[in-house]
């Protein structure tokens, strides 16, 4: 094989390769606390990025989308949705460890979905909680 040809088959291979790790898709799960509704979800990122598109259908067929965003430690507006959605112990507000991030979902029939989670960068795995826009509560879990 001629040295151009090895370049072209080299790069299409590379090209191939990056395209692969050019979107990612983690799945997650979202628990309504009233009902038990499971709700599976995804976030649909980048290789090292640290935010990206969500989407869902609920089991009424709602459909789902937002996006994401992890790794703003020490926001001030971050842990409400948090701490005011049963991760607190006997009226103790929990002790935050690990990358703090946000979702938001909005669905075709109006329903609007606010997340506020806690990742360990390391493992990926992490939990949080979420409110929507009639009062409903959720646990969110990856």
């Amino acid at each position: 094989m001629k040295s151009a040809a090895k370049c072209t088959v080299i790069a299409l291979a590379l090209a191939a390769f990056t395209l692969q790790l050019d979107a990612f898709t983690r799945k997650f799960r979202l628990y309504n606390v009233a009902t038990g509704e499971k709700t599976n979800c995804a976030f649909k990122f980048k290789w090292s990025s640290m935010s990206g598109q969500v989407i869902a259908t609920l089991p009424s067929g709602e459909k789902l989308e937002g996006e994401f965003n992890t790794g703003h430690n020490g926001a001030a507006a971050w842990g409400h949705i948090y701490s005011s959605n049963g991760t607190s112990v006997n009226g103790t507000a929990a002790v935050i460890t690990g990358t703090q991030g946000s979702l938001i979902l909005t669905g075709t029939d109006g329903l609007t979905i606010q997340c506020e989670y806690v990742t360990n960068m390391t493992t990926t795995h992490g939990n949080g909680a979420c409110i929507d826009n009639h009062d409903g509560h959720y646990r969110l879990m990856f």
